[in-house]
């Protein structure tokens, strides 16, 4: 009898397993490099964050409603609350309204709501921590609430000032109000700067004050602050006001000693954006140097800088380098405002902002580069 070749054979090794390759695919025969099934098996994370409550205005046994949104961060797969648990010191003060948590569903890359309902038992500090678990691996997220109840409550009408160009032989004033919005007084124990351009930033309080004094509720004073250069270039600075039984309250200070009338505008330049449905974001600005001087002056070049990794966000877009000319015209004590470069920002949308800085170059000045700050959205 003739002898047929193996690969005839329907049921060969070799025919068993293109069989299998073709019924079942090759999953389990070949690791696939498909970006979306290594995904898949990487960790889901969900995030969980409250909306603020004005605790300061409550007294014991007053209640609050506060609003949690869970995020899914997972591109390719949703999620259920199957339970959520409330520990901590003051856990019995919250509670968390009928079933809006439990069976919450949230899919991929989107996130739902919740309510819980605040109702402090006693004055002071009160914290609790929320747990909220999913049924996708055992993934859990916390969040940590942490209020002073009861207690008055220190108000800033800013929290950051921008005391823009300042000549390095004058000062610039301006005011900051803080207002007990609280229940209580408040004794304020101390009022300090920190950082190490301190020396470039006075205060005076008005009505005049010496710590420690006490505000009552509704009561506000007026710090007058003073920003005076003692270098060219960028200078900072935080104006602490710490109090009894409170957290410290921080007001953050910036200023640019300017060289020989060299003044950039805007400044800073802020570029706002609020579509986070889009995947970038571009914006434009003009950056504009005021001359005041009586001859012509020049940028030589500008770099972009920044302290935590965003500067390939921003670019630059211009020839260098730029003469800009001096005043001219029946009212050349004005200056003039010459356009420099355009700024661009290409912007990722972000729940906090991106932050960088221009180093402008002028001939007139080798060495020291005049800082314009660059703010990229949200706001």
């Amino acid at each position: 009898m003739k002898r047929l070749p193996l690969g005839y054979f329907p049921f060969s090794a070799i025919g068993i397993v293109l069989l299998w390759t073709t019924v079942f695919g090759c999953r389990d025969i070949m690791t696939t490099n498909d970006p979306k099934e290594t995904f898949l098996n990487t960790t889901v994370t969900l995030i969980v964050s409250l909306s603020p409550v004005n605790a300061s205005a409550l007294m014991p046994g007053q209640s609050a409603i506060i609003t949690g949104t869970i995020h899914d961060t997972n591109h390719y797969s949703g999620v259920t609350v199957v339970s959520s648990t409330l520990t901590g010191l003051n856990a019995s003060d919250f509670t968390i309204l009928g079933n809006s948590i439990f069976h919450l569903q949230i899919n991929a890359m989107d996130s739902a709501t919740f309510q819980m309902r605040f109702t402090p038992l006693k004055l002071g500090y009160v914290s609790a921590i929320l747990t909220v678990n999913a049924d996708s691996n055992n993934i859990s997220a916390t969040d940590t609430m942490q209020y002073y109840v009861g207690v008055g409550s220190l108000s800033l009408r800013d929290t950051a000032i921008n005391f823009g160009f300042v000549q390095t032989d004058s000062s610039l004033s301006k005011s900051l109000v803080i207002t007990n919005t609280g229940l209580s007084p408040v004794r304020i124990h101390n009022m300090y700067y920190a950082g190490s351009d301190s020396g470039s930033f006075g205060y005076n309080v008005i009505p005049q004050l010496s710590c420690p004094f006490t505000l009552q509720p509704s009561g506000k004073f007026t710090f007058q602050l003073q920003f005076n250069p003692f270098s060219q270039g960028a200078h900072s600075t935080s104006l602490i006001i710490a109090a009894d039984s409170l957290p410290a309250v921080f007001m953050y200070l910036t200023g640019i000693g300017a060289n020989n009338g060299m003044a950039l505008q805007p400044d800073p330049i802020l570029f706002a954006y609020h579509d986070t449905n889009t995947s970038r974001t571009i914006a434009y600005d003009t950056l504009y140097d005021f001359n005041l001087d009586t001859s012509y002056r020049h940028v030589d070049s500008i770099k972009v800088q920044s302290n935590q990794g965003d500067s390939a966000l921003f670019t630059v877009i211009g020839s260098f380098p730029v003469a800009i000319q001096p005043p001219t015209g029946p009212n050349p004590a004005n200056g003039v405002m010459y356009p420099v470069a355009i700024i661009r920002f290409n912007g990722v949308p972000a729940v906090a902002p991106h932050y960088g800085y221009l180093q402008v170059y002028f001939r007139e000045a080798p060495g020291v580069p005049v800082l314009v700050p660059l703010v990229g959205g949200p706001f």
